[in-house]
């Protein structure tokens, strides 16, 4: 934006949306309100704000809230509390369920409460936070699916800009962006648990040659089975190793 300002001869405009008018405090606080990622001088806009809708929103999100605590304090912390007195094995089926339900709720939380909430209180028109990526028959599919404002995000500020800018190839482009995200959540899980255990980064990156070996498996249900088979142990999996990697 700024570079197409300064290449038409750094013109003024009375346009309140035009750059560099669109610098300002109002438009910041609205970008920070707004469920997105990526910014844009203008979004679709509702015509008003409906209350009920917005009190229901904001109800089912509190009440997510107070059920994956409940999954948390109740089903999961205590096999935590004695996981390292399990075996592997033991352990992995043992979060296997409670693991489960605590994602899709944690899900439902945010992308389906959380966000309609601010957007509606922002009167944001474009609803399309996640689409239907319980049908994903790849990992490549799911990363696609689950989660636009930070799919958009990296799409457009990461994997495009290293194509379009720094010429790099499609493949390289994508494996960057896989890294870059990976390193992302390994930072958040870094701050949080106050060590350094690179396992996100690793479970990430391996997807890159699985979805290469499993390209046969697109668009058919062998692909969702193998999907969900992985989306299931595969979360477990990550706690335990978390839990258990000093034994190592």
């Amino acid at each position: 934006m700024r570079r197409e300002w300064i290449d038409s001869g750094s013109k003024k405009h009375n346009d309140p949306y035009a750059y560099p008018n669109n610098i300002n405090f109002r438009n910041f606080t609205q970008f920070i309100m707004i469920p997105v990622l990526v910014y844009e001088t203008q979004y679709p806009r509702t015509e008003k704000i409906r209350i009920k809708y917005a009190i229901y929103k904001m109800v089912n999100t509190l009440a997510m809230l107070v059920l994956a605590y409940q999954i948390c304090s109740l089903h999961i912390l205590p096999i935590i509390e004695t996981a390292k007195e399990m075996n592997f094995t033991e352990s992995l089926f043992k979060f296997t369920l409670p693991m489960t339900c605590l994602c899709l709720v944690c899900f439902n939380m945010i992308f389906e409460n959380y966000t309609n909430f601010w957007a509606e209180i922002t009167r944001f028109g474009d609803r399309l936070f996640y689409t239907d990526w319980w049908n994903s028959t790849s990992f490549e599919e799911f990363n696609r699916k689950w989660n636009l404002p930070v799919y958009e995000f990296l799409y457009r500020h990461v994997y495009l800009e290293l194509i379009f800018e720094h010429n790099f190839s499609v493949k390289k482009a994508q494996l960057i962006t896989f890294l870059f995200s990976a390193l992302l959540h390994e930072y958040s899980l870094c701050l949080s648990l106050q060590q350094i255990t690179p396992i996100i980064i690793l479970f990430v990156m391996i997807q890159f040659p699985v979805m290469f070996f499993t390209q046969s498996l697109k668009g058919k249900q062998s692909g969702n089975i193998y999907f969900w088979f992985s989306m299931i142990q595969g979360v477990p999996l990550i706690l335990n190793l978390y839990l258990r990697i000093n034994e190592y």
